[in-house]
């Protein structure tokens, strides 16, 4: 793939970098009497932890850190593989409010949080993941400052005023971060087997909500908010020349290598009737869940929620 869109190849060739380093999985389970049962479970490769080639990697209690009293820790290794799982049985919900952290680097780490709480004669479960550390700001304001040009190059109707021009960029980047690192259906796993059809996939995923930012400005109808959208892209694409993504993500760093983790969190609510939720529908088990890399993270804080009544 000789072309890539937009600041998705900067966040991408980082993402490749990173992805594979760790699964984290995170299982909430509400049973119909109010009792919740919470597993986390951390994979990492036999590599992972490591601080250079030859040395024993870090023991992962030192990587992973939960608090409170209660949880049940085991470790194994399968396949070449350390596994850390840690599991607390609560008799109601409302003791449900629990919290962990995984180490990055030496300088970040990120922060999961859990509660359960009740309004208006719901439950309220909400899972929040926030970076704690450094980011790097000015690396940020530089891709953004390179998309509102971008956006004013390709801007078809009247004049883009700078604080549309901040505010549309904002917007698109969080919006290439959501999809190509969740949550809830992140593509990034595609890249990985086939990158034109990433590329096509990432272009349909965004082209919808890349027209809606554009609707309104300097009176835009729908239709020149499309011919925007395609015109924008093309933009991008022009700007973007690159040779292999996958050799650019060799060239990272080994600290940025660390940070590369995946994330699937879901919920079960046993008997219960669920009024809404903002991840996906595992119509067998009837899980709600919810998938996605540390970057999306790095970006902004992730919030996942779901309301239910028991």
């Amino acid at each position: 793939m000789k072309q890539i869109w937009a600041i998705g190849l900067g966040l991408l060739v980082l993402g490749l970098a990173m992805s594979g380093c760790s699964e984290s999985v995170s299982e909430t389970s509400v049973a119909a009497d109010g009792s919740v049962v919470k597993v986390v479970t951390i994979r990492e490769g036999s590599a992972s932890g490591a601080m250079s080639m030859g040395e024993e990697p870090k023991p992962m209690t030192d990587l992973v850190k939960f608090e409170g009293q209660g949880w049940e820790i085991t470790e194994s290794t399968v396949n070449g593989s350390r596994i850390l799982t840690a599991t607390k049985r609560l008799s109601s919900w409302r003791e449900a409010d629990c919290g962990w952290s995984l180490v990055l680097d030496e300088k970040r780490s990120i922060l999961g949080r859990s509660r359960i709480h009740e309004s208006d004669g719901y439950l309220n479960f909400e899972e929040r993941y926030s970076l704690v550390g450094e980011v790097d700001m000015a690396k940020r304001d530089s891709e953004l400052a390179k998309m509102q040009d971008s956006l004013r190059k390709s801007w078809q109707k009247g004049e883009l005023s700078d604080a549309d021009a901040k505010s549309l960029s904002e917007k698109v980047r969080a919006l290439v971060v959501r999809t190509i690192f969740g949550p809830s259906e992140p593509i990034l796993p595609i890249f990985l087997t086939s990158p034109k059809r990433f590329e096509r996939e990432f272009k349909k995923r965004i082209f919808g909500d890349l027209t809606s930012y554009f609707v309104g400005i300097n009176d835009m109808s729908l239709d020149e908010a499309k011919a925007q959208a395609q015109s924008f892209i093309k933009e991008m694409d022009a700007e973007q020349q690159v040779g292999n993504p996958a050799e650019e993500a060799g060239k990272t760093d080994g600290e940025d290598g660390n940070s590369g983790n995946s994330f699937s969190i879901s919920v079960c609510f046993k008997g219960a009737v669920v009024k809404e939720q903002n991840g996906l529908v595992d119509p067998v088990s009837d899980e709600i869940y919810w998938d996605f890399y540390s970057m999306a993270v790095e970006e902004s804080p992730v919030v996942l929620h779901a309301r239910f009544r028991l």
